[in-house]
């Protein structure tokens, strides 16, 4: 069995490590670790440029509308582990500043991580640091 695959059977956790926006550039490849993410998200159809409109647009029409914002995060992920370290990127919607039509915060009817599903989350990540015990968790999957 090689190094890594040693390593990989025995890792329980993936550390990232943050980088702040301003260091992006001191990381080898962190461009193309945003243009992967960026090109699985246009693969996966999750946005389409073709119905892209200038924000001026709906602003003159005088109708009521929500506003959001992305945003590109980039991590060291594995950071613990010097074999395994890689960048990846991530893109995605802020959903703590969406606007209406006046730049006013926007009171939504739904939220889709309220506090119950962070207590949940929070709970499964303690049983699973309990000695003899283990949890899992997954991330949104890509069709």
């Amino acid at each position: 069995m090689n190094p890594i695959s040693k390593i990989k059977n025995s890792i329980y956790t993936g550390i990232h490590l943050l980088l702040d926006r301003k260091d992006w550039h001191k990381h080898q490849g962190w461009k193309e670790a945003i243009d992967k993410e960026l090109n699985g998200i246009l693969e996966n159809g999750t946005w389409n440029y073709d119905e892209v409109i200038s924000r001026e647009d709906p602003i003159n029409r005088n109708q009521p509308m929500h506003v959001g914002r992305l945003m590109t995060i980039l991590s060291v992920k594995h950071r613990e582990v010097p074999e395994l370290r890689r960048l990846k990127a991530r893109i995605v919607f802020r959903g703590d500043d969406i606007r209406d039509q006046d730049n006013n915060l926007a009171v939504l009817q739904e939220a889709k991580v309220n506090p119950s599903g962070l207590a949940g989350i929070n709970a499964n990540l303690a049983y699973g640091s309990l000695k003899g015990h283990t949890s899992s968790q997954s991330d949104v999957v890509r069709t």
